[in-house]
C-alpha cells in the first residue's frame, strides 16, 4: 500500500492544509446537544484531544470539536486507520468515519464509534441504500449493516481502528483483528474523514452529573493508504474554497 494522508498530530494546532474545523454552533446533528467550536482541540506535541466541556455556547449547554478532510482531501478505495483512547462517560460518542465528498447520503462508513456509557463495546457500520428496501416510509431503501464488538474497557488505553475498502468489498478491523465484512452496495466515489466528539444525541444517552467534564478523545494519529494494485494510487485532488462542509454534511 502507498500513504496517501498522514498526521501525526505532532504540532501546536490543527494543519490547516490537512483538516477543516466545523463550526456547528447553530446547528443541530442527530440531536446532539453540543456546538462544536474552534477552542475544543488540545494539542500534546504527540496526539490530538478533542475536548467535550460543560458549559454554555450558542444557546447549547455543551462544547465540543468536529474536524474533517473535506476540501482537503478524498480518496476511492483505500485503508484508513486511526490509533485513539475513546472517552467514557454518560453522554459521550467519540468517532471516526468516511462520508462522501459530492455530499451524497448514505453512504457512510464508521470507522468507529463508541457510547461512554458502554466502553467495552466498539460499533463499525456501514450505512448504504439497498434498493429492495424502498417504501414510501424509506424511498431511497436505507439501511445498514454492522457489528459490535466487546473487549476491553476501550477508554482505558489506545487502540487502532480500520477499515479496508476495496471494489466490492468493505472490512472493518479493531487492533488488527478483523471484526465485520460486507460485499453489498459497496461505494465506489471519493470519500473524506472526518473525527469527532458528540455529546448526547439520537443514540447515546444525555450526559448527566455522572459524566466527568472536561471528558477527552484523544487520538494519536489517523492515516489513509491506498492499495497498489488499485487505479489511482493517489488521492482525488480538491479544491477548497468557498463551499466547505457545513453542520448538515454530519449525517448520522
Amino acid at each position: 500500500m502507498t500513504l496517501t494522508f498522514d498526521d501525526e498530530f505532532e504540532g501546536a494546532s490543527l494543519d490547516a492544509a490537512k483538516w477543516a474545523p466545523h463550526f456547528a454552533a447553530a446547528a443541530t446533528i442527530n440531536s446532539e446537544l453540543e456546538a462544536c467550536t474552534p477552542d475544543s482541540f488540545e494539542f500534546s506535541g504527540t496526539a490530538l484531544r478533542i475536548r467535550g466541556d460543560h458549559r454554555s455556547f450558542a444557546g447549547k449547554a455543551y462544547t465540543s470539536g468536529a474536524l474533517c478532510t473535506y476540501g482537503r482531501f478524498a480518496q476511492t478505495y483505500g485503508y484508513f486507520e486511526m490509533r485513539a483512547r475513546v472517552n467514557d462517560g454518560r453522554g459521550t460518542w467519540p468517532a471516526f468515519w468516511l462520508l462522501a465528498q459530492d455530499q451524497s447520503w448514505p453512504p457512510e462508513i464508521d470507522v468507529l464509534e463508541s457510547l461512554g456509557q458502554d466502553p467495552l463495546t466498539v460499533h463499525q457500520t456501514f450505512h448504504y441504500n439497498d434498493p429492495s428496501l424502498i417504501t414510501a416510509s424509506n424511498p431511497t431503501g436505507k439501511t445498514a449493516v454492522g457489528t459490535a464488538t466487546s473487549g476491553p474497557d476501550y477508554s482505558y488505553d489506545h487502540h487502532t481502528y480500520a477499515v479496508s475498502w476495496r471494489p466490492g468489498e468493505i472490512i472493518f478491523y479493531t487492533d488488527g483483528v478483523e471484526r465485520q465484512r460486507t460485499t453489498q452496495y459497496v461505494p465506489d466515489k471519493p470519500m473524506y474523514i472526518l473525527a469527532n466528539l458528540a455529546l448526547g444525541g439520537s443514540w447515546p444517552v444525555a450526559p448527566d452529573f455522572t459524566t466527568q467534564f472536561p471528558n477527552y478523545y484523544d487520538i494519536d494519529y489517523i492515516r489513509a493508504y491506498q492499495y497498489s494494485d488499485l487505479t489511482p494510487a493517489a488521492p482525488m485532488p480538491m479544491t477548497f474554497g468557498a463551499t466547505t462542509a457545513t453542520a448538515g454534511s454530519l449525517s448520522p
